[in-house]
């Protein structure tokens, strides 16, 4: 395989993954997944559930520095 496969086609993917990988965010050093998130659309979420989500990924958060200060 040619380096050209595993080249990053889209400039934004290449500099989240990068500051994914610089700061040790796991979860989006993946280019696929980064990829997949960015192209997403025509998501209509309504307040509600935009705050539930917002909570989720706070108490996501908290859980990774929690573990992360128990290594």
């Amino acid at each position: 395989m040619s380096y050209e496969n595993f080249k990053s086609k889209n400039p934004l993917v290449l500099k989240i993954t990068t500051n994914a990988r610089k700061f040790g965010i796991e979860t989006l050093q993946n280019e696929e997944f980064v990829s997949i998130l960015l192209n997403f659309k025509n998501l209509e979420i309504s307040s509600e559930q935009r705050q539930a989500m917002a909570e989720i990924f706070a108490k996501l958060i908290k859980i990774e520095e929690d573990s992360q200060l128990s290594k």
